[in-house]
């Protein structure tokens, strides 16, 4: 009877080692299992934030996996799952950041156009304050990236400055050179000018100078006849005359028939001058002059005057007409 009592103790030991060998297996895959479920969680997690394009839902998700840091206690593959995702995870901002700050930050020291030495200032400064609101970033490494942003932002603020300074001595040089040529073209301008209206004076002249020998015969006849001085409707320059002129009768009556003479031709001579205006003309000792007025090239009236066989023009010229008046 001891014999069958110890046999089913026995049994019964047994039974309960075994069924506590079965629970302990079952506690060891329930927990397997949740660990594989967690693991899975994490990975479709992260596979929905590599496959968003908006920085904004990125920053989003990345920010709710890093909430769920205290369910992740255990170091466990679930913890060392959870851990190296979310480097993953911060890596693909800073890789973003890194990217933007790469590509904006250029030697412009022979860069010439202002405005993208201005972008690249911009995109970076951009990235600054992204970086800073993002705070995916620890305090030291946004100080370091703050301090490279800044580092490139003045060298393109000098740039500028000196892109800005260039034009400025290049604008006011063209001024300097437009203001010269105009100068140079308005000397031109008149001394042309100045260089036609002396041909056009001298041309006057010399129709003047013919007309000034015919009224210097009239005139001498005219005044060897009476003994006075006369004045005639002829324009031009009277020519040269002898006090002796009018010593006595039988001499003036020479000079007269001279004078009467030498009509035509004055007459001839005046008719060309009377086309140029009217005149006067007097006579003392061998000193001479007259004054008229005559119509220029230029269709201008033009005053002058005869002295000493020296011609005036309005314009302040002179020339000698001597030649003429022999002649």
């Amino acid at each position: 009877m001891m014999r069958k009592n110890k046999l089913s103790a026995i049994m019964m030991v047994l039974v309960l080692v075994m069924a506590a060998a079965l629970t302990g297996c079952s506690d060891k895959k329930a927990k397997e299992q949740e660990i594989q479920n967690k693991v899975a969680a994490i990975d479709t997690a992260y596979e929905a934030f590599t496959a968003e394009a908006d920085h904004a839902k990125k920053l989003e998700a990345y920010k709710t996996m890093v909430s769920e840091d205290e369910a992740y206690t255990e170091k466990d593959a679930v913890k060392e799952k959870y851990t190296a995702v979310l480097a993953d995870m911060k890596k693909a901002f800073t890789d973003e950041y890194d990217s933007t700050i790469a590509e904006n930050t250029v030697d412009v020291s022979k860069e010439e156009d202002e405005n993208k030495v201005s972008t690249y200032k911009d995109n970076l400064t951009k990235a600054l304050g992204t970086i800073k609101a993002d705070a995916v970033c620890t305090d030291e490494e946004i100080t370091a990236y703050e301090a490279s942003v800044n580092a490139a932002v003045k060298t393109y603020d000098d740039r500028v400055t000196a892109i800005k300074k260039a034009a400025a001595e290049k604008k006011a040089e063209e001024e300097v050179k437009a203001k010269k040529e105009s100068e140079e073209a308005e000397a031109a301008k008149e001394k042309t000018a100045k260089s036609s209206g002396s041909s056009s004076s001298g041309k006057s002249t010399s129709a003047s100078g013919s007309s000034s020998s015919g009224s210097s015969s009239s005139g001498s006849s005219a005044s060897s006849s009476s003994g006075s001085s006369s004045s005639g409707s002829n324009s031009g320059s009277s020519g040269s005359y002898s006090d002796n002129s009018a010593s006595d009768n039988s001499g003036s009556s020479t000079s007269s028939s001279s004078g009467s003479s030498d009509a035509s031709s004055a007459s001839s001579s005046s008719s060309g001058s009377e086309s140029s205006g009217g005149s006067s003309g007097s006579e003392s000792g061998n000193h001479t002059w007259a004054t008229g007025s005559m119509t220029g090239d230029d269709g201008q009236e033009h005053e002058f005057t005869i002295k000493d066989n020296i011609l005036y023009n309005d314009e302040g010229e002179s020339e000698d007409i001597s030649a003429w008046v022999a002649h």
